[in-house]
Parts: structure tokens; C-alpha cells; sequence
């Protein structure tokens, strides 16, 4: 069974995907992800020489791109019988992997009820080390409003969802926002980019329940953010609503009353979820 799963692991990306995709590929990259496939296919393990005779490569290729993925905690090597199996990094990823589906997956009529009862644009972010991705989002019917595609990344000290997700990450103090400084970004003139400025507004984030952004990320446009988090208090996402900023200072309080008030139901949501 196995031997079949990689002959067409193989075949798929070993030999179409190097000759059909457009876009140049890294051969070791590509083995390296073969390998690592092949090896969370086998529960037991395989050894060096199993792996080279089942993929058809060469015994010290093989051995290099184990070591490689060894060294980064992708696969371990068992004590008991120096058979390769997955390693705690790639544990890591899947639990990871398996959070922010899970997040995503539950968000949407959270977001529609954001979007429902203020005719704004509402969003899901989540942290991607320094800085934060929007993820999911549904728009409003308004003829003007604030709109980004899914994917783009945006700054943590300027955004109203980074401000959420900072202020309860653990850990969180002065020193650890010094080493993100070098990321932060003047996206405007409003745009806080002095640490204790910053850590004082994160204290009042933590204290009100809620982050703003107005004309901090965008010259013309204001957001509301709040953090969902888990059991333990920990961010795993938040939820904006965003908008034209005349708009949107206007409704201000009624607003971040019903962020803040969505994002507890998200987050109690949760429980009893993997994330």
C-alpha cells in the first residue's frame, strides 16, 4: 500500500509538477516533501535505505534531507529501531493547521451578524508572527466601504485586530514589544509606532475589550477589533468590523459594544473545540 501511495507521490510531484508547472521549483524542496509524506505514512517508521528504495534516490540524498528535516523537528529518528518517524514540528504544524481551520470554519456567522447588525465589512485575522493575515470576511451592502483581499497581510501596531491580538498574547511587555518594533509600520500619520505608546494603548485595549484603528492603517478608514481566544485566554484570532472613518466614529460605542459582545460568543464557541 504504501509502496503504491509513493509511486504516485512520485509520479504527481517528482515528475508532472516539474514538467508542467510554469513557475521554477526547488528539486531538494519538492524530495524533502516526498519524504516527509512518506514518513507520516508509516507509523513504525522507515529507515534510511526502505526510504531510497521506495522513492528511487540515492542513498546519501536521502540521508541529507532526513538530517535536514531532523535538525528542524520534522521527523525524529527512534532510539529503539533508527527507523525515521514524524517529529514534533510537524505535530506542531498539523495542531496549528487544524486551530485556524477550526477557527475559520466556526467564524462566518459570526461575521454576518457582525455585518448584519452594522451594515459594515467584518473580518477574521489571525497573528502570523509579526504581523497579521486577514483570513475570512464578509461584506456589507453599503456603496461605499472598506474592502481588502484574504491573504494580505497587515501591520500588528497600526490594525485594530493587531492591537487585539497583541494585548492578550502571552507574554506580552515592553521587552517583547521592542523586538517587534522592527516590523511596526507608519502606515499614516497616525499610525503608533513608539513602543510605550503602543503598550499603554495595549493595557487600554485589555481594560475597554476592545482595539481601534482609526485613520491608523488607512488615511480614510477606522476599525473595531476584539480577540477571540481560547480556554486558556489565549488569542487565536480577531474579528473587526471596518468602515469608512466618519461612519464608523459615529457609531463608535454601539460598535464596540457588539464586537466585543460577538467575540466573548466566539470565543466561548470554542470550548470543547480544538484549538
Amino acid at each position: 500500500m504504501i509502496d503504491r501511495l509513493a509511486s504516485q507521490v512520485r509520479e504527481e510531484i517528482d515528475v508532472k509538477t516539474m514538467a508542467a508547472t510554469p513557475q521554477p521549483t526547488v528539486v531538494a524542496v519538492q524530495r524533502g516533501l516526498i519524504i516527509l509524506d512518506l514518513v507520516a505514512r508509516a507509523p513504525d517508521g522507515l529507515g534510511t535505505r526502505e526510504i531510497s528504495r521506495k522513492l528511487g534516490y540515492g542513498s546519501g540524498t536521502t540521508q541529507k534531507i532526513l538530517n535536514t528535516l531532523r535538525s528542524h523537528g520534522w521527523i525524529a529518528k527512534r532510539s529503539d529501531t533508527g527507523r525515521y518517524v514524524l517529529g514534533l514540528g510537524a505535530i506542531a504544524f498539523a495542531y496549528l493547521a487544524n486551530s485556524h481551520s477550526n477557527v475559520i470554519t466556526l467564524a462566518r456567522p459570526f461575521l454576518e451578524r457582525l455585518v448584519r447588525e452594522t451594515d459594515e465589512a467584518a473580518y477574521l485575522a489571525i497573528r502570523q508572527e509579526e504581523a497579521c493575515v486577514y483570513v475570512d470576511k464578509v461584506l456589507g451592502d453599503e456603496e461605499i466601504r472598506m474592502d481588502a483581499p484574504l491573504g494580505i497581510t497587515r501591520p500588528l501596531n497600526c490594525t485594530a485586530v493587531g492591537k487585539a491580538l497583541l494585548a492578550y498574547a502571552e507574554g506580552q511587555d515592553r521587552t517583547a514589544l521592542r523586538a517587534l518594533a522592527g516590523s511596526f509600520e507608519a502606515r499614516t500619520e497616525n499610525s503608533i509606532t513608539d513602543v510605550d505608546v503602543l503598550f499603554d494603548e495595549l493595557v487600554q485595549v485589555r481594560s475597554t475589550g476592545h482595539a481601534l484603528d482609526i485613520r491608523e492603517c488607512n488615511a480614510s478608514g477606522a476599525c473595531i477589533a476584539a480577540a477571540v481566544r481560547d480556554g486558556d485566554g489565549v488569542p487565536v484570532a480577531a474579528i473587526t468590523v471596518t468602515g469608512p472613518a466618519e461612519r464608523l466614529v459615529a457609531k463608535r460605542e454601539e460598535i464596540a459594544r457588539l464586537v466585543r459582545e460577538v467575540a466573548e460568543e466566539f470565543s466561548r464557541s470554542l470550548s470543547g473545540v480544538a484549538v
